[in-house]
């Protein structure tokens, strides 16, 4: 079909030949569609291994993508499967263009890293490749010059649908939380996969600002905190995080309960003895003096 343009006004869904045996055991569905999310207890035998899908019933035949995608968000119907997409991820648009559907995400899809990334990009990808035309996903965001995976487009057969420890390393890191009684820094171990070293500082802060697992410890980084870039330079890393950290910004203690272990658990790794942060809009803070750097204080952490 040569005439069709973008798909940002109407996508009509018909699923792709290879599911019509499927849709020939679901007599009763006219529009299904398998959504894709992490199953809560990933099955690496399967064919799909750590995701599973559930299928669902569009009913329109003139549904667009933005609609299917604000469905899809809402997560999952089944408690046997979780979703890998943050709460605040919203879609802004999308465009076909032979056989590509970019989609315009905001800046929540951004600060995914890691595996989670991964898990992210195949289920969209297994989702929408179901749509007719559709061949293969790419993703842009506000901040898209910051992100690697923007200038990536998926297909099915990007994704390997089991378990990737057996070919990417392994490493435990350490990351700080707050006690919740007394404030001072504890340690929590966290593994993580990985497939270079330099993902390592990201993917331990993103574990941070997931929350502690342990009973007597508390996330005091804003909620909404997201990474926009890191790098590590010269013993120093540079963090840029999104407008929402400036939400400790209420006084001096909460400042510094959102700051110490961010710096903590970025200073743990032997090539980091400073931080540098900044906000995405560039502001600055009230009770964060955010023009130094700032490295771990003995004070800070609790007597072991």
């Amino acid at each position: 079909m040569r005439g069709y343009k973008i798909l940002s006004v109407v996508l009509v869904l018909v699923l792709l030949s290879g599911c019509t045996s499927a849709i020939a055991q679901r007599p009763q569905m006219i529009n299904p569609i398998d959504f894709y999310y992490c199953r809560q207890d990933a099955a690496f035998g399967s064919e799909t291994g750590a995701l599973g899908y559930e299928t669902i019933e569009l009913g329109r035949m003139d549904m667009t993508v933005e609609e299917i995608l604000a469905l899809y968000l809402q997560g999952p119907i089944s408690d046997t499967l979780r979703s890998p997409f943050p709460k605040e991820l919203a879609c802004t648009g999308a465009t076909l263009d032979g056989g590509v559907l970019t989609l315009r995400l905001n800046d929540a899809y951004g600060a995914l890293s890691g595996v989670e990334c991964s898990l992210a990009s195949a289920c969209l990808t297994m989702t929408l490749t179901q749509i007719k035309f559709v061949d293969s996903v790419r993703v842009e965001t506000p901040s898209a010059r910051l992100y690697a995976q923007t200038e990536q487009k998926y297909s099915e057969d990007s994704f390997v649908l089991f378990d990737a420890s057996a070919y990417n390393p392994e490493r435990t890191i350490t990351l700080y939380f707050c006690g919740r009684t007394d404030g001072l820094l504890r340690k929590e171990s966290r593994t993580v996969s990985y497939t270079s070293t330099d993902q390592l500082p990201s993917l331990a802060l993103q574990a941070l600002l997931e929350g502690p697992k342990e009973y007597g410890l508390v996330s005091t980084v804003p909620e909404l905190t997201q990474i926009i870039d890191l790098t590590v330079s010269d013993q120093t890393c540079t963090l840029v995080l999104s407008d929402a950290f400036a939400d400790c910004d209420t006084g001096v203690k909460s400042a510094e309960a959102a700051l110490r272990p961010i710096v903590a658990t970025l200073c743990a790794f032997d090539d980091i003895s400073a931080v540098r942060i900044s906000l995405l809009d560039g502001s600055s803070m009230i009770y964060l003096d955010l023009d130094q750097s700032f490295s771990p204080d003995e004070n800070w952490f609790a007597e072991e």
